[in-house]
């Protein structure tokens, strides 16, 4: 009996000692797969420092991003310096702290890079596959940037993130508060949501834009585009309530699309619109009052459709005859008013009889050149 209980005694005192050294073994292996993965799709990485011990296992590494690995068409690739660690205990989490060497721009721009080099980062992971980040405040010349926290997911392509923005120049204040961005990317999907507050003051003016929100999506066939705020107020002059936008492009030539957006070619944007596509617009304002005189809201629906052409320089030549655009809007006498008398031309449109609600309708319908 008394040998049984020596020989538990040893061989549990040997599984605690064993402990630090498996999970050791088990998360550098986790790790060394992170690092293949990560070379085989195109990212360099080089250890410059290497101290895995009995209770704690440290690494530095010097890491090359490529710009392509991060959608941007101006970056080349992104140098940093991370150093990384974990303790070797059955429940662990690695850390990263890192810093940005270098950054190469296609077009330099001296301030970009200078910003860049300041950025200061450290962030935590128990599974490589969620991490939990931040970004230490970055302050240049009349920018100031909060502490960045957020979460990001590599392999779903997903990033959130929250921050202040604060620049100033001789007698303009611009501030973003509260921004909470989203970001999804994968290979055929793009999309980005971003709230945020605005403060813009121009010498002794103010205006302020509370709840906005910003988003974009583009998928296989499809591009959007949605902005909205609650409210607007600038100085004593303007207020406005709920503001609506959204424009969707759909039906589009994809592979043109992105050769468009990467290219300055004239004729390459050209052949994307003769190709064809159709456009969705919708938006809409609750209520806008002008020094103090409310002057209603308004609705707007816009359809149109660019046709395919055969004969690209027709197309150039002669854009309405491949154009189809049905616009439906609604609109309160007084903000029609505001209109004619800041758009004279626009007189022959909004000169018409309000409904019993003091509304004004206006549908117009013009199909290849000709107004119905």
């Amino acid at each position: 009996m008394k040998n049984k209980l020596v020989v538990m005694i040893v061989t549990f005192v040997i599984m605690i000692l064993l402990t630090p050294f498996i999970f050791s073994k088990l998360m550098n292996a986790k790790y060394d797969t992170m690092l293949l993965k990560l070379s085989q799709n195109g990212y360099k990485i080089k250890t410059l420092k290497e101290n895995i011990g009995y209770l704690k296992s440290e690494r530095v590494l010097d890491v090359i991003v490529p710009g392509e690995k991060i959608k941007s068409n101006e970056i080349e690739y992104i140098e940093s310096e991370i150093k990384t660690y974990f303790k070797n205990l059955p429940v662990t989490n690695v850390y990263f702290e890192g810093k940005i060497k270098d950054i190469k721009l296609k077009h330099p721009n001296k301030i970009i890079k200078d910003i860049a080099k300041k950025i200061e980062f450290n962030a935590v992971t128990s599974d490589f596959k969620t991490y939990a980040f931040s970004i230490k405040p970055i302050k240049y010349k009349n920018l100031s940037i909060s502490t960045i926290k957020g979460i990001l997911k590599p392999s779903s392509g997903i990033l959130n993130f929250n921050t202040n923005v604060v620049f100033r120049d001789n007698n303009l204040t611009f501030y973003i508060s509260d921004l909470n961005s989203f970001i999804e990317q994968k290979k055929d999907l793009f999309k980005e949501d971003s709230k945020f507050n605005l403060n813009l003051q121009i010498l002794d003016k103010n205006a302020t834009v509370k709840n906005i929100e910003i988003e974009s999506l583009i998928d296989k066939s499809s591009l959007k585009f949605k902005l909205s705020f609650n409210k607007l107020l600038f100085s004593k002059i303007i207020e406005a309530d709920n503001f609506f936008a959204q424009i969707k492009a759909y039906d589009f030539n994809k592979t043109l699309f992105k050769k468009a957006l990467i290219s300055k070619d004239k004729n390459l944007t050209l052949k994307l619109l003769a190709n064809g596509f159709k456009v969705d617009v919708n938006s809409s304002l609750k209520n806008l009052l002008f020094l103090g005189f409310n002057q209603g809201g308004f609705n707007l629906n816009i359809k149109a459709i660019i046709y395919k052409a055969d004969n690209i320089k027709d197309f150039e030549n002669n854009f309405k005859k491949y154009l189809s655009v049905k616009i439906n809007a609604t609109l309160s006498k007084e903000f029609a008013k505001m209109l004619r008398q800041s758009f004279p031309m626009l007189r022959g449109f909004l000169n018409l009889p309000p409904d019993k609600n003091g509304n004004i309708h206006i549908r117009i319908n013009l199909n290849k050149g000709s107004i119905k």
